[in-house]
């Protein structure tokens, strides 16, 4: 498989009349953020790295009404998931759900 984010990316923002607006605009931050990588090469790291670097963007970035920087960057990071799944990177896939699952944000949420 190997694709890479960009051309998986590309079909879920170049297809409006499938995708919402919100689901659109994270695959444009996962593009910007990932580039040309390929699914196989993104780790455990890189879901922090990207956390970290959603909370330096500016506010207004996208007109989601969730949230919190990070709430924002997991739920990229849901549609990272879910474009690899429909990519057939299923590992990139598994290891998104369980970062998901053991990230502070989803511990919390279960203490709650």
């Amino acid at each position: 498989m190997g694709k890479r984010v960009n051309k998986a990316c590309g079909q879920v923002i170049g297809t409006p009349s499938i995708f919402p607006e919100r689901v659109r605009q994270a695959a444009s931050r996962l593009t910007d953020f990932f580039g040309d990588r390929r699914f196989g090469s993104i780790g455990r790291d890189d879901f922090c790295a990207y956390v970290e670097k959603s909370a330096e963007w500016p506010p207004g970035t996208d007109n989601r009404p969730i949230g919190s920087p990070a709430e924002r960057a997991r739920y990229d990071i849901h549609i990272l998931g879910t474009i690899a799944g429909f990519a057939g990177e299923i590992a990139l896939w598994e290891l998104i759900q369980t970062w998901l699952e053991e990230s502070p944000a989803a511990k919390a949420e279960e203490r709650a």
